[in-house]
């Protein structure tokens, strides 16, 4: 389709929206939200200016500026290359503003018209669960650099996984139905919007530095979960979840939402736990001495996206044995027994989604 007849059909669309502040919803408006949604993120997107909106309705200036904006902060991502996997990027304050318009357009617009089963309401209610787990690795790696005062970072890396929580049970709950739209799941984005709020502005934010804005491809990751959900035992509920960054997050996120949904209230804390530098004669953690200090009689379950060696994991653990929790237990979507090292987690319960060996290729096989 030429630039001239996206303009064209962006116009079109326009008077649609006006339509609706009007009181008038048009028969076609859920094919033509579909159609304008691939023009902005296609290859020959209208050429978006201010002057489009002239004479149009507040209402319809607003939902085409939200509209615009998400779907250019979608193209911008950028697709780095680490071994033979793709990591989608953007920029901290990217990231975050994409989450912030995300909710803005699915509940000023996609909710309230029902515009149930589209492709962008499925990929807006994802987006939004992707978008919190960046925002939470982001305020991991402002906590790191000091951005974050070592004062107010336990409190900011609580309020970032509640969100992240939230925005995961908004994912969850939406089936399809207007019914669930409309109900349950835009209570949920209600919750995520509160923590957005609470969050604040987001003013630190950096336009130089790149968060990973999609969680990282694991094959079987979600039927890995599932069984690992189903291995812990019922009786057992921590004190601290403490995902390590960036791998073990979205893992972190689905356990604090298994427990939360089970009537408990554990506290999710990530961390980073840094590798050995030429600055550093063992890996440590950073920069949590709250967090470290609270840990005293408390029980922790370590969340990870995938052990291989047992180094990283075990440093933690190291870490926080220091401090005389009651339990340190460990739970990861999947482990790698090839280079798993038993001796130096033998005497630590293991919670594994799956058992994964590497074969000649690289082709992972299940056990």
């Amino acid at each position: 389709m030429s630039v001239h007849r996206n303009r064209e059909l962006y116009n079109a669309y326009l008077d649609r929206l006006d339509g609706l502040a009007s009181g008038r919803t048009p028969d076609d408006l859920k094919s033509m939200t579909n159609r304008v949604w691939n023009v902005l993120i296609g290859d020959y997107p209208v050429d978006f200016d201010a002057s489009l909106l002239n004479g149009r309705s507040d209402y319809a200036s607003r939902i085409a500026t939200l509209f615009t904006t998400v779907t250019q902060h979608r193209k911008s991502h950028r697709i780095l290359e680490v071994g033979d996997a793709h990591r989608e990027m953007a920029t901290e304050r990217r990231a975050y503003d994409a989450l912030d318009k995300s909710v803005d357009l699915l509940q000023e617009f996609f909710i309230p018209n029902g515009l149930v089963d589209t492709h962008p309401l499925n990929a807006l209610v994802k987006d939004v669960y992707h978008l919190a787990i960046a925002y939470v690795q982001t305020v991991v790696n402002m906590a790191v650099d000091e951005y974050i005062p070592s004062s107010k970072t336990f409190d900011a890396k609580i309020k970032s996984s509640l969100l992240a929580r939230r925005a995961f049970e908004a994912y969850a709950s939406y089936d399809g139905t207007l019914e669930k739209l409309a109900g349950v799941t835009n209570v949920r984005l209600n919750f995520v919007r509160k923590s957005l709020e609470d969050i604040g502005n987001g003013d630190k934010l950096r336009d130089f530095v790149l968060v990973q804005v999609k969680p990282k491809d694991i094959a079987h990751k979600k039927r890995a979960i599932t069984h690992l959900l189903e291995t812990i035992p019922s009786d057992y509920c921590p004190d601290f979840i403490v995902p390590v960054a960036q791998g073990g997050i979205e893992l972190g996120v689905r356990l604090d939402s298994h427990y939360h949904s089970l009537g408990h209230r554990p506290i999710s804390y990530p961390v980073m736990f840094s590798v050995k530098t030429r600055r550093q004669i063992r890996p440590r953690i950073f920069p949590d001495k709250e967090f470290l200090e609270r840990s005293f009689d408390k029980s922790h379950l370590i969340a990870e996206d995938w052990i291989t060696t047992g180094k990283t994991i075990v440093g933690l653990l190291g870490e926080l044995t220091a401090r005389q929790p009651k339990d340190l237990r460990v739970a990861t979507i999947k482990r790698d027994p090839a280079n798993f090292d038993n001796n130096m987690l033998g005497k630590y319960t293991v919670y594994s989604g799956e058992v994964i060996k590497f074969q000649s290729g690289g082709s992972p096989t299940s056990n």
